[in-house]
């Protein structure tokens, strides 16, 4: 028994000895910090093909008929010639603001644009259609930064979406992830 008490009572004062301070004490004044890039929902469901670019931040491949369409996270789709696989040759670039996933049945691909999903034709690689969209299905638009550890200006929805985030120097942060 005599045991048991030494052993509760060690385990009780290391309980006690892991809680602290954790609260974040949030800096005056201006800092190093991540700022929300906002965009209009009009401007993100102008989805419009231009020219190709160069892949920054390629996410999801999806192949096609000799085709490669290629996912810009947040962006768009590099549609690629992929016929001579050892020659690819870039053909357009599909805007489609916020667009993180690409699905296809048949020669209709579905896109995720920020709180919308839209089904597309795309013939030739760099003709489009949109078929159908349908309106706030989807929880777009980023909350937080990707980036951990630092203070960012906090979200307001009243600016519009969340498209991005950019390191700035931001004043009297009131968030922090």
């Amino acid at each position: 028994m005599k045991h048991c008490s030494y052993a509760l009572l060690t385990l009780t004062l290391f309980a006690l000895g892991c809680v602290g301070d954790d609260a974040i004490h949030f800096p005056e004044g201006e800092v190093e910090g991540m700022r929300p890039i906002y965009a209009d929902v009009a401007d993100l469901r102008d989805i419009r093909v231009e020219a190709p670019r160069a892949l920054e931040r390629p996410g999801k491949i999806y192949r096609k008929d000799g085709f490669l369409f290629i996912n810009e996270l947040g962006k768009g789709v590099h549609v690629i010639n992929n016929m001579d696989p050892t020659s690819p040759v870039p053909l357009a670039f599909i805007n489609i603001p916020g667009n993180v996933d690409i699905a296809a049945k048949g020669n209709v691909f579905y896109f995720d644009n920020i709180n919308d999903l839209v089904a597309v034709s795309v013939t030739n690689g760099n003709q489009i259609e949109v078929l159908k969209r349908i309106e706030n299905v989807l929880d777009g638009g980023s909350e937080f930064p990707e980036a951990r550890g630092m203070f960012f200006e906090c979200v307001d929805k009243s600016k519009g979406i969340v498209v991005g985030w950019e390191k700035a120097t931001i004043s009297n942060p009131k968030c922090f992830r």
